[in-house]
């Protein structure tokens, strides 16, 4: 008993001095760095500013920032001004800047990171795109939140004049959400296109069985509540050209025998359609690994490059700025 009780208050004081450094971190105006590798901002971290693969982000509860570089090490940390001043001292030196005028927002889906499109990234930047692999605490706001910290981000993006989503699962629904009214930035930045891997466009019947469910609650927080077809239907469909990837085995029974009709082990088929959609292919994956599966690679490139699934796509589709001159 003894023992547990040590534990448990070595265990308390780490989270108090935790949370004191959080909070000085948001109070403090440049508060001292000790360069730190971390993972990139997970389920508390938010970004709210992007650079050529350098992010600022925002923690999600004690509201302090934090400037990450492209290997995921923090650069400065505390409030939105310092670290914006120290990412504009490194900016030329470093000559920070898109390689093109195309930057290709990828959105991953509740309870995910940017590793969902950990096999997608490279080969995008090597057709030619900027990339920008978006983090966002997606179990603790909501879809509309998510929407608004995505939008304030594009209208800081410098350099780009048209931009294309590729998303999985929720990342779908913020970016519908986001484009359901008109944007300043979308008199500078057009959209190109957009690719919906897995998206719950339906709702997910499953998310309807499980809202009620307390550790679903506490999980998926108030974005799991809004995953459920009452809810998904208020929401604007999309304009332009977009896609959608669903993952599933092409029969009548799914990856998942409880899922009636064919499924990814999550979303049903049918649950993904979205009228408008230029074209949609299945691939035999899980919901949880789709989006890095070889066939959902392709797809993505063929249709970002030619606005359907099914071509061949060139190598270069844009043309490339050395970022180091």
């Amino acid at each position: 008993m003894n023992e547990f009780a040590h534990g448990f208050g070595i265990g308390l004081a780490g989270l108090v001095l935790v949370a004191g450094l959080s909070v000085y971190a948001a109070k403090a105006k440049s508060p001292l760095n000790i360069p730190v590798k971390t993972m990139g901002g997970k389920q508390f971290w938010s970004d709210v500013h992007y650079l050529a693969g350098w992010r600022i982000q925002r923690h999600v509860w004690t509201g302090h920032h934090r400037l990450l570089d492209p290997n995921n090490v923090r650069r400065a940390w505390g409030g939105i001004n310092h670290c914006r001043e120290s990412l504009a001292a490194r900016r030329t030196g470093l000559n920070l800047r898109p390689d093109s005028d195309h930057l290709v927002i990828l959105l991953h889906g509740i309870g995910r990171s940017t590793g969902t499109f950990s096999r997608l990234v490279q080969p995008l930047e090597q057709a030619g795109y900027d990339v920008a692999n978006i983090s966002y605490a997606s179990t603790r706001r909501t879809i509309e939140a998510h929407a608004e910290t995505l939008s304030a981000l594009i209208g800081e993006l410098e350099g780009f004049s048209k931009i294309s989503f590729v998303t999985h699962s929720m990342g779908g629904l913020v970016v519908r959400q986001m484009l359901s009214e008109r944007r300043s930035w979308q008199q500078y930045i057009g959209i190109h296109r957009i690719v919906l891997i897995a998206p719950p466009n339906q709702g997910a019947g499953v998310a309807r069985i499980l809202k009620g469910f307390w550790p679903y609650r506490w999980l998926y927080g108030p974005a799991g509540q809004q995953l459920t077809p009452a809810y998904v239907r208020g929401i604007a469909p999309l304009d332009g050209e977009f896609g959608i990837i669903v993952g599933g085995t092409g029969q009548d029974r799914g990856l998942n025998p409880w899922i009636d009709g064919d499924n990814d082990g999550t979303v049903k088929v049918g649950e993904a359609a979205l009228p408008g959609a230029r074209g949609v292919v299945r691939v035999n994956a899980f919901h949880v690994t789709i989006a890095n599966a070889p066939a959902t690679v392709r797809a993505v490139l063929n249709f970002l490059q030619q606005g359907r699934f099914n071509e061949p796509a060139p190598e270069n589709p844009t043309t490339k700025r050395p970022r180091y001159a």
